[in-house]
Formats: structure tokens, C-alpha cells, sequence
């Protein structure tokens, strides 16, 4: 009787013991795709992931998939019930799109790191638990700095999913029927600033090359040269901002020039010296890092889109085709997300266009469609029209003679562009001549109503106190 019943023991224990591990009856492979399946940190580690392709600590599986896994764990409870429901859908969203990856047999570790860090803008929008990104950005962004922050970093790829989280992010702007549409704009401008203190915290260098007079020269007339000045002092390489993205659009903005009506040819001197003029500081820092410089040339590029612009640029037929030619030299997923996000914003017009972008990171293609034109005007709007004003989206246009409130119609970031007659036009030339501690720092003045997707400096800008600079980041 007690041999039986020591025997009965011990099946239980080893029993116990197996039926932590899984199921008595399953495979390594089978736990392992059932923890994909669960969205369990486990699938990244040691047992499963790790285990086939044994990338070490700063591969994929364990630096970036576990390591983040383990940070969602860890700041679970400071996402509220929305949040959380988001979370689960995220975890799972990302382990089962991994579980093809690890019944491969033809994957090595960069490829398992390419496709792995592919896949969290994809799971970032697909996932609808909580209402969406949409909804849980608005009261879950401090919780999700926490999560895909760079603390404990592996180098700079352990900022890219905040970017990537960012950018989705970005494009709730397009939902016209959001009733806290502004919410969501101050939340990515938060997380933006987030993006831009973390790579100014980590990864920093010292510079490579000496400031020079000439470059300063270029960057202040715009000229495309600059960025190899640029590069010169902060090597950062062909994958990064300035060698993939700015200085091909502005050679190709400068080259095809002609294709643009002469109203467009003015945009393009606008636009490329807002850009050169914003980096020109970035290019004399004495400590940087070149995510640092890939972040704010992002920030640069949506700010000078606004301030240059582009709204009124594309309402012309002839410069709509010239942009979408020129801009499709640009193959970065986030230069076309961002830049959609503007235009689907943009004011109605008649007889135009608008487009949208569609990417797939997994299939690296890009799918250029027309988007739904929304008319936002509104009977409220009188009081701001019948006085020669236009209501409109402050937060994607810059209006010269500044903004009012409460004189339109439809969502909060619909406010009052004061009409800038012949005396205004003049003023803005005569102000102007004193904007030059602006510009040294890279920033824009305006009158402070308008929306600044950095920060407003005050005493660097020629005119009343009310015009300000507005520095990115």
C-alpha cells in the first residue's frame, strides 16, 4: 500500500511539473506555436525563438521581442481597461506574425530582425482591441512611452518602434468624425517630443568634421549642397535621413522645378530653404546622434510642409501631378504617411484631388489612391467669412495674419484664418528683416496662434510679441 501510494506521488509531482511546462503530449514545436499564438513572452526567448536561431542578446528574439514583451508585462496596470485590450491584441498580433518565421528553416538573424520590427507598425494599426490606436493614444500615452521608450536600449533601433507607434498614430488625424481629434494631435506632438528627448539622450557622438563658413552659406540659400555638409560632419549613412530622403527630394525638387507652375516653383525655394534653414543648427551642434538627426528631419519636413504651404500648392492641378512626381523619389514608408496625413486635412477645393498612401512594410510597396475629399464647412462658419476669414484646420496651415476662435463650425482644430490684406502682406516683409536669431536656430516666425509642432521662443523674431518662433522639437 505505501509502494502504490508513493508511486501515486510521483506521478503527480512529474505530473506537476509537466503540466507547468504545457501539455504532457506536446511538442517543443507545438508549445512554442502555442505560446505565438497567446501573444506569451516566452515565444521570443530561450525556449522557442532564441532557442532556433540563437541571434544572442543583442539579436532580435531576446534584445528587442523579449525585452519589449517583458516591458509590456511590466506596465500593464498603467494602461487603463481600453489600453489593456489594445496590449493583448498588440502581443498576440505580433507573435503569431512571427510563427511562420519560426518554423522556418531559411531565415537568418538580420533577416528575423528586418522582418520582426516590420511587423509592429503593422500589429500598432491592426489591433482594435480598446477602440484602436486611435482611441487609446488619447489617455494611454504616457504608459506607452513606458513600453517602446529607449530605456535599457540595444542601440538605435530600440527607438524605432516609438517612431513607428508615432507615425500610425498620426494617421487617426484623418478621422473626421473623431470628436477628440485635437486630443490626438496634442498626444502625437507629445509623443514626437518624447521621440526627439530620447535621441538626444542616447547614441550621442562628437562630430566628424569642422563647421565651415561656406556650409552655413548653403544652408541659408537652400542650396541641395548643404546635406553633404551635413553628412560630412555627422556621417550617419545611406539608410539614414539625410542621404535617403532629404538630399534626393531637394536635387529632385531642384531639377524638376520647371514642371511646377511658377507659383510652384515658388514653393520648392520655400520649401527647400525651410529645410536646409531648420538643420543648419543640428549641423553646428557640438553633440548629436544621428537619430537624433533622422528624428528632427522628420519633425523639419512636417513643419516646413505646413509653413510652406503645400495645402494651397496642391489645389492647382499642375502642381498636384509635379509634387507626386517629384515626391516618389522618396521611398521611406514615414515620409509618406506624414505627408498624407497633412493632406487629408487640407481644406476642400473644387475640381481637385487627394491622396492617400497606403504602405505595406512587409511587401515594401506603396499604393498611391484617391481619398474621400471632406467638405468640413459649416453655417457656423459666417462669422468668420463674412468678415473675409477662412476656417480651416490651424494645425496643418500656417495663416499669416493669425487665427481666431470660436468663429467656426465642426471639430476644435477648425479655427479662423484672419485675411492678410496689402497692409499685412507688407508688415510680414518689414518684420521679417528681424527674424534672423529664428532662423540661426532653426525655427519660423509666425503669430503665435497658429499651431507650433515644436515650441514657441519668444524675443528672436522681428514685429509685435505675439510673433514668435517656432522651433521643431
Amino acid at each position: 500500500m505505501l509502494l502504490y501510494a508513493g508511486f501515486v506521488l510521483l506521478v503527480l509531482v512529474i505530473g506537476g511539473v509537466q503540466a507547468q511546462e504545457g501539455n504532457f503530449w506536446e511538442t517543443e514545436t507545438q508549445t512554442c506555436v502555442r505560446y505565438g499564438r497567446t501573444g506569451d513572452c516566452a515565444f521570443y526567448g530561450i525556449p522557442c525563438l532564441e532557442k532556433k536561431f540563437d541571434c544572442k542578446v543583442v539579436g532580435f528574439p531576446v534584445g528587442y521581442g523579449y525585452r519589449f514583451c517583458s516591458k509590456i508585462v511590466t506596465h500593464y496596470e498603467e494602461f487603463d481597461a481600453d489600453g489593456k485590450a489594445w496590449i493583448d491584441d498588440v502581443k498576440k498580433c505580433l507573435t503569431k506574425a512571427l510563427i511562420p518565421i519560426y518554423k522556418s528553416k531559411s531565415y537568418t538573424c538580420p533577416l528575423l530582425k528586418t522582418f520582426g520590427m516590420d511587423t509592429y507598425p503593422v500589429c500598432f494599426a491592426q489591433a482594435k482591441g480598446g477602440g484602436g490606436i486611435c482611441k487609446v493614444i488619447r489617455t494611454n500615452k504616457e504608459a506607452l512611452q513606458n513600453v517602446w521608450g529607449a530605456s535599457g536600449t540595444q542601440g538605435e533601433d530600440s527607438s524605432t518602434f516609438l517612431e513607428q507607434l508615432l507615425v500610425v498614430a498620426q494617421h487617426c488625424m484623418c478621422s473626421y468624425d473623431l470628436a477628440e481629434l485635437h486630443q490626438v494631435v496634442g498626444a502625437t506632438k507629445d509623443v514626437y517630443t518624447k521621440v526627439l528627448d530620447l535621441s538626444t539622450t542616447h547614441w550621442q557622438k562628437t562630430p566628424e568634421g569642422a563647421i565651415l563658413a561656406d556650409c552655413e552659406s548653403k544652408a541659408l540659400q537652400g542650396d541641395c549642397a548643404f546635406y553633404d555638409c551635413l553628412e560630412s560632419r555627422w556621417p550617419c549613412g545611406r539608410t539614414k535621413f539625410v542621404q535617403r530622403e532629404a538630399q534626393p527630394l531637394c536635387e529632385k525638387l531642384k531639377k524638376k522645378a520647371p514642371v511646377f507652375t511658377p507659383a510652384g516653383q515658388e514653393w520648392v525655394t520655400k520649401f527647400t530653404k525651410c529645410m536646409t534653414r531648420s538643420l543648419l543648427p543640428a549641423y553646428k551642434a557640438e553633440s548629436l546622434s544621428c537619430r537624433y538627426i533622422h528624428n528632427l528631419g522628420f519633425r523639419t519636413q512636417y513643419q516646413c510642409f505646413i509653413d510652406t504651404d503645400i495645402c494651397d500648392l496642391i489645389e492647382n492641378r499642375q502642381d498636384d501631378f509635379a509634387a507626386w512626381y517629384v515626391f516618389d523619389v522618396v521611398s521611406d514608408w514615414r515620409f509618406h504617411q506624414e505627408l498624407s496625413t497633412i493632406l487629408c486635412r487640407c481644406h476642400k477645393f473644387e475640381g481637385g484631388t487627394r491622396y492617400k498612401l497606403k504602405f505595406s512594410s512587409l511587401a515594401t510597396t506603396q499604393l498611391k489612391q484617391k481619398a474621400k475629399v471632406v467638405d468640413q464647412s459649416s453655417s457656423a462658419d459666417s462669422q468668420c467669412t463674412s468678415q473675409g476669414g477662412k476656417c480651416q484646420d490651424y494645425s496643418v496651415r500656417t495663416c499669416a495674419a493669425g487665427y481666431e476662435d470660436n468663429k467656426c463650425g465642426g471639430n476644435e482644430l477648425r479655427k479662423c484664418c484672419l485675411a492678410c490684406d496689402s497692409s499685412c502682406e507688407s508688415n510680414q516683409g518689414t518684420w521679417s528683416a528681424g527674424d534672423s536669431k529664428c532662423s540661426d536656430a532653426g525655427g519660423q516666425c509666425k503669430i503665435d496662434s497658429n499651431y507650433c509642432h515644436g515650441e514657441y521662443q519668444t524675443e528672436m523674431c522681428g514685429g509685435p510679441a505675439g510673433r514668435k518662433c517656432c522651433v521643431p522639437g
